[in-house]
């Protein structure tokens, strides 16, 4: 998913998108379990629905870091170097660097 979504343009090294992967990968699971820890006390007698909801909103901000830490490091190429700049009316002219 990571190679399909970048930009042609840009170069990408394996490097990159393993250190992409790996950092959501981490987060997402330290997120989740950050959650579960600090609010180990309040949790600990749920069951049921409250329960669900619960780990929904854990999963849900898991994943939601993931995403954002996924796309900015994949993306981290791009802010650094930026992105060619194509003639509308002439693809394979490139004006310069955005």
């Amino acid at each position: 998913m990571n190679y399909g979504n970048r930009n042609a343009s840009s170069n990408y090294t394996e490097k990159d998108i393993a250190k992409s992967y790996g950092a959501a990968c981490v987060s997402s699971i330290g997120v989740a379990l950050g959650i579960r820890k600090a609010l180990e006390g309040k949790t600990r007698h749920m069951k049921g629905s409250k329960l669900v909801i619960f780990n929904s909103i854990s999963a849900f901000f898991a994943c939601s870091t993931a995403g954002f830490l996924n796309a900015y490091f994949m993306r981290q190429t791009e802010m650094n170097t930026g992105i060619d700049v194509v003639d509308p009316e002439n693809p394979d002219v490139i004006i310069g660097k955005s």
